[in-house]
């Protein structure tokens, strides 16, 4: 007997296992639960439907959906560009996100920023970035990001000298720390995303404690965490992508860069075991350790084709 018959699903279709032939991956189709997502076999989505018709109690079950070719451009959500530095043109990245709605610009800090280098801005220049119409995402490191991870958040709004409020999504760069907190707490602006950092799929503790913390709370957790999965640990290094099969949104990082983004982006889009997702790469797009707009616009020129040539 399969162990996911939870009573927080919705419903279930009266769907045969060959209309999910299309989403076949590896002979596994995907099957929605409330908010999460498992793979089942062809035996085992033969014994859901059976508990489910022959259990009148089971009321609240989940709606099981084909996942190959569904709309797969639009789940891809946000590409990142993170490490905007104090010689970016505000007005190039205003031009660059009016041709390109799906950009995001992030934006590095710490408490020890200014020992930094070029990516880290200065406090009063992120203040500056009030009410430029920019997409933005903070990506909190070191101990500030400790702190965030404890809830907090008035130390960092500090920090951003109030600035806090002017970002969408909120980043916490703590994977490879020894003391990492059991679980992150809620952002300090509600309706912040808030992304959980960590090396791979296979382990995920931050991630995984904070959904299960989030999941007692009576606002919706699954729209406002994220986890981005980056292997070299923040280093820009090639690493190979590793899906991680989830319904919800996961970000991948690792090693983008002009050449190889198209290749990535492909690999994503193709892959039916997961939801939405967004890429993010720093050094691939640096020039001397500076932020460099053309090399972010050869990523865009690249992405666009890839997905014109992806969609339904």
């Amino acid at each position: 007997m399969i162990d996911y018959l939870p009573s927080i699903a919705q419903q279930i279709l009266d769907t045969a296992w060959s209309q999910l032939e299309d989403a076949d991956y590896e002979n596994h189709a995907r099957v929605i639960i409330g908010n999460d997502m498992v793979l089942v076999d062809k035996d085992e989505f033969e014994e859901l439907k059976a508990v489910v018709t022959n259990d009148r109690d089971l009321q609240d079950f989940s709606e099981i959906v084909p996942s190959a070719k569904e709309e797969k451009v639009m789940r891809l959500k946000h590409i990142t560009f993170t490490g905007i530095d104090w010689r970016t043109s505000m007005n190039a990245l205003l031009e660059i996100q009016r041709q390109y709605p799906l950009v995001e610009f992030g934006v590095l800090t710490s408490y020890h920023w200014s020992e930094n280098g070029n990516r880290y801005l200065r406090p009063d220049i992120i203040r500056g970035l009030r009410g430029r119409g920019l997409n933005l995402s903070l990506h909190l490191c070191g101990s500030a990001a400790h702190d965030a991870a404890v809830g907090e958040w008035e130390k960092i709004d500090e920090l951003l000298l109030g600035s806090l409020d002017i970002f969408n999504r909120v980043q916490l760069n703590i994977s490879s720390r020894k003391d990492n907190p059991e679980h992150c707490w809620i952002p300090l602006v509600i309706g912040q995303e808030l992304i959980v950092q960590q090396h791979d799929g296979e382990d995920m503790p931050v991630y995984e404690a904070t959904v299960k913390k989030w999941s007692e709370h009576p606002f919706p957790h699954r729209d406002t965490i994220s986890v981005l999965l980056d292997a070299s640990g923040g280093r820009g290094i090639d690493t190979p992508l590793k899906v991680l099969p989830t319904s919800g949104k996961v970000g991948y990082a690792g090693g983008f860069n002009p050449d190889n983004v198209g290749e990535k982006l492909s690999f994503l889009l193709e892959n039916t075991r997961m939801g939405e997702f967004w890429i993010d790469m720093e050094s691939g797009v640096r020039t001397d350790d500076w932020f460099d707009t053309d090399k972010v616009l050869q990523v865009l020129q690249t992405c666009q084709q890839v997905i014109k040539e992806h969609e339904v």
